[in-house]
């Protein structure tokens, strides 16, 4: 979900057509949830009470056939911008399973705003680029260890990350994030349960997947998800180290509301989406 700005941008807009929109920010993490919340609640056009967060884990076909329920009750009829930002999508194990899942939440009308990283070329230079992009933010290598500081009372040392890039079925480039033990000797860690484990010389601890897609790779895994784009906007990254890198931004929909004679009357959603 984020921090909220980028949801701020977005009701910020909605607003001026639908003025009694409900905000409902989902997420596994109570507090991005409450961090969601504090950045939207500085919109004086949204109201308070139609502030609804969501603790679920949406990534959960039951998780969502709940969502989706709850959302019939609180507005029936109604069209929903779902959105999963800041390339969010990248970061599961199966990316198709999950727009799968969520596609199953959208009804006619309701649209779906995904944003990912993109990447223009799938050659070797540019993959390695793609790791090497991540490994010169030190405030990346801070962001990605803090759960093992968060989580265990392992000592950290950024010098023990490794980035490791690869093309993923022609579709993407994969990153990974790895911490490894770089001493010869093991090393007791303890869990938040205060429980132990050991940590053995040269093992690793895979911190984050990522992905940068080709723009024909995310069209591939939407398409397959059961979705279509409607609008798309991207943007390259224009900087001293990579222009082949940028962002994707995609509104999509289900296929079957494009068809004619498929309106339903539903002259809320022509005046919101408009």
């Amino acid at each position: 979900m984020g921090n909220g700005k980028k949801d701020c941008h977005i009701l910020t807009s909605l607003l001026v057509k639908q003025p009694n929109l409900f905000y409902f920010p989902v997420d596994m993490s109570a507090p991005m949830l409450r961090m969601a919340i504090q950045e939207v609640t500085g919109i004086e056009q949204l109201m308070r009470r139609h502030i609804l967060p969501i603790q679920i884990d949406f990534s959960d076909p039951r998780r969502v056939e709940n969502l989706r329920k709850l959302l019939d009750q609180i507005v029936p009829n109604h069209p929903v911008l779902f959105s999963l930002l800041g390339n969010t999508l990248a970061n599961f194990q199966d990316d198709m399973r999950l727009l799968k899942i969520l596609s199953r939440l959208m009804r006619d009308k309701d649209l779906l705003l995904i944003e990912v990283a993109a990447t223009k070329d799938l050659d070797n230079q540019t993959v390695q680029a793609a790791a090497a992009e991540y490994a010169r933010i030190e405030s990346f290598k801070k962001f990605v260890t803090s759960a093992l500081l968060q989580n265990t009372d392992l000592h950290i040392d950024l010098g023990n990350l490794i980035f490791q890039s690869s093309v993923e079925d022609n579709k993407a480039i994969l990153i990974k994030v790895i911490y490894q033990n770089s001493t010869k000797e093991t090393i007791r860690v303890m869990l938040p349960d205060w429980s132990y484990t050991d940590f053995l010389s040269n093992d690793t601890i895979r911190l984050l997947l990522t992905r940068k897609y080709t723009c024909t790779g995310i069209e591939k895994i939407i398409s397959e998800s059961g979705l279509a784009i409607v609008d798309r906007k991207n943007t390259s990254f224009e900087n001293d180290y990579n222009t082949k890198f940028g962002m994707d931004l995609l509104l999509v929909n289900r296929p079957s509301s494009n068809k004619p004679g498929n309106n339903n009357g539903n002259s809320l959603a022509d005046a919101v989406w408009s």
